[in-house]
């Protein structure tokens, strides 16, 4: 899922498993927020930020976020 915040500017991508994480999951969050960065975001926005809820021992729970690194 892809929401745009205004109080801080930025697109934020949410990825949503039913399941525990496994690594590739990372890596597609991490695919997800660098095609936001590079095709959607325009300069005047703040970092994108990608977040990986996961379902364990039947609750959800964030995994694991990213927030795009400046080169």
């Amino acid at each position: 899922m892809l929401f745009f915040n205004t109080e801080l500017n930025a697109y934020i991508v949410v990825e949503v498993k039913t399941k525990e994480s496994k690594p590739q999951d990372i890596g597609q969050l991490e695919f997800y927020v660098g095609y936001v960065e590079n095709n959607i975001k325009k300069s005047y926005h703040n970092k994108t930020i990608g977040i990986l809820i996961v379902k364990k021992k039947n609750k959800f729970v964030i995994e694991y976020m990213l927030v795009v690194k400046v080169l």
